[in-house]
């Protein structure tokens, strides 16, 4: 979930993949996130779902803002689920 405030920007969630020595598959621009936060929003929740480079050892969540004003991120979760 994702409240903003004041926002002179976007918030927003991102999963990054890692290979074996730690580096991204995808520059941040293009990796898969949830759809950007602007201005002031109440509460609300977002889901995505991606599928991991098949030589992903990690996966890095992020949240993120960009600009000026606040975000709150909070229940975060991460699974596999079946694809296919």
């Amino acid at each position: 979930m994702v409240k903003t405030a004041g926002l002179e920007g976007f918030a927003k969630t991102q999963v990054a993949f890692l290979n074996r020595m730690g580096g991204f598959f995808l520059t941040p621009d293009l990796m898969p996130h949830t759809r950007p936060r602007k201005e002031t929003t109440d509460w609300s929740s977002d889901t995505i779902e991606v599928r991991s480079h098949e030589e992903a050892r990690a996966a890095d969540i992020r949240c993120s803002l960009l600009g000026k004003g606040k975000a709150w991120f909070d229940h975060i979760s991460f699974e596999e689920v079946p694809w296919g």
